[in-house]
């Protein structure tokens, strides 16, 4: 578990390689991929830029639950 409260992808991404070691190629939240390093061009780029809730709004066509502390 992450919890850092509200952070860019890439932020979540160094936290996990620094912290646990961890190489992250995909990130996800339910059926919804936020991020997936194996995709070709600049979209995928652009959202280590962006904040985790920020790409999961921009893609999920329901919100996330105002309780919902995790993705």
């Amino acid at each position: 578990m992450v919890d850092l409260g509200s952070i860019t992808i890439k932020e979540m991404i160094d936290h996990l390689e620094k912290e646990k070691g961890i190489e992250v190629s995909l990130v996800t939240a339910g059926q919804y991929a936020l991020y997936n390093a194996y995709l070709p061009g600049d979209k995928q780029k652009k959202r280590l830029t962006q904040k985790i809730e920020d790409v999961y709004h921009s893609i999920a066509p329901e919100p996330l639950p105002k309780d919902r502390k995790y993705l």
